[in-house]
């Protein structure tokens, strides 16, 4: 299996998540502890639902000399616990 994902590393018979601390390991068709990313059919998998879009100014993320002056996008998926460690 290739693995062209960026949130996503190839192990020896399994597939990991990166996205968070949480380091989740995929079996076949399973999904990850926030619900959001999985494997299936042997391939990785996001949640294709979305909660909420939309813009805001860069000054409101801790990112005020980066760009100053322009929005930026937010995308808030289904299944976010936000019980990260």
């Amino acid at each position: 299996m290739v693995l062209d994902y960026l949130l996503f590393d190839e192990e020896s018979d399994s597939v990991r998540c990166i996205a968070c601390e949480r380091k989740c390991i995929f079996d076949e068709d399973s999904w990850g502890y926030c619900g959001v990313r999985g494997l299936k059919e042997q391939a990785p998998a996001i949640c294709s639902s979305f909660l909420g879009a939309g813009t805001s100014p860069i000054e409101k993320k801790p990112f005020y000399h980066f760009h100053s002056g322009k929005d930026f996008a937010t995308v808030g998926f289904e299944g976010c616990n936000l019980h990260c460690p």
